[in-house]
Formats: structure tokens, sequence, C-alpha cells
């Protein structure tokens, strides 16, 4: 970390493979481990190298990485000299709905979940959008606040059938 008029330049080593995706000026997250908590405050992206080095990595491989300059506030919570974490953000998608990947089943050449409205089961076709290994992205179909069914294979499940809604209470520590 160096000090320069404007605040501190951090230096940050990124696989090859992800600096096409890095470009000056993106506004990055930095975060400082702390006894009491995670601190984290923002910094921008001042510069990325033309050109990967060949560095070790803490397991003692040999990566191609790309050096990339971050710049941020000389007022930013950071004890200089210490490990920071830099976060890069590389695709920003608007608020989406995710749901259990359970709650999918195959119907009419498409997907569709289980639907509860006005305490009664239908099935509603719905597209997927992006997933990971446990949630998928449900880009048309649901709105916010529809209630699912997590199984869609419970037993005596129909379209209209009446379903009542069953309240877990959350513990108390």
């Amino acid at each position: 970390m160096v000090v320069f008029a404007g605040g501190y330049k951090l230096e940050s080593y990124i696989l090859d493979s992800n600096a096409l995706e890095i470009k000056t000026g993106d506004t990055v997250k930095i975060i400082q481990k702390t006894g009491s908590g995670n601190i984290s405050f923002s910094g921008q992206v001042e510069t990325v190298e033309d050109s990967a080095v060949e560095r070790l990595s803490p397991l003692g491989l040999k990566e191609s990485r790309v050096k990339v300059t971050i710049i941020f506030s000389p007022n930013s919570p950071v004890v200089l000299g210490s490990e920071l974490d830099v976060q890069y953000t590389t695709v920003s998608q608007p608020a989406r709905l995710p749901v259990p990947k359970t709650a999918l089943f195959s119907w009419q050449n498409g997907e569709a979940v289980w639907v509860v409205e006005q305490g009664t089961a239908h099935i509603r076709a719905v597209k997927k959008g992006p997933e990971n290994d446990s949630e998928v992205v449900i880009e048309e179909g649901l709105v916010e606040g529809d209630i699912i069914l997590r199984d869609p294979n419970l037993t005596g499940l129909q379209e209209g059938k009446s379903i009542r809604a069953l309240l877990v209470p959350q513990e108390i520590s």
C-alpha cells in the first residue's frame, strides 16, 4: 500500500483469466479483517496492467496474474501495512427472484412451480435464469411475495387443492 496526495494506493494481483472483466474506474469493495469483525470500504480501480506476470500462489503453484492498482480515500478506516481482501464486481444484475431448485418440475415442455393463491395450489409456468447448486433465478412467471411450495411431489397435490400454510416459529435466543 502506498500513500499519495489523494489517499492510498493498493496493488492487487488477479488471475489473467479475470483481467478482461476489470476496467479502470470500476468500484471495488475492500475488506480488512480485525479482531472485532470485518471493516469494509470502497475503492476505485486506477489501472489494470496490459500484461501478466508469473506469481506463486499460497499453495506454491505458478499462476499468471495481472496487477490491478486501486485507489481509496485517506479517511478509510485501514491499518497501513495490513492484509486486505478486494472484491471485484464483474456482473451486476437487477434484483432477482431465486427459488430452491427442488421447487421446480417439468411441465408442458418447460418448467413450473406450485404457487399457493388464496389458499389453493396452482401450477405456474416459469422461465429459468442463472442458477447455482441449490437455487435458480426465475426470470418470468413469479413476482416478489408469491408463495411457492418447495416440494412439488407432495402426496395428493393437484391443481385447485386446498393448502393450509404451516408457519414455523423462529427460535428465540
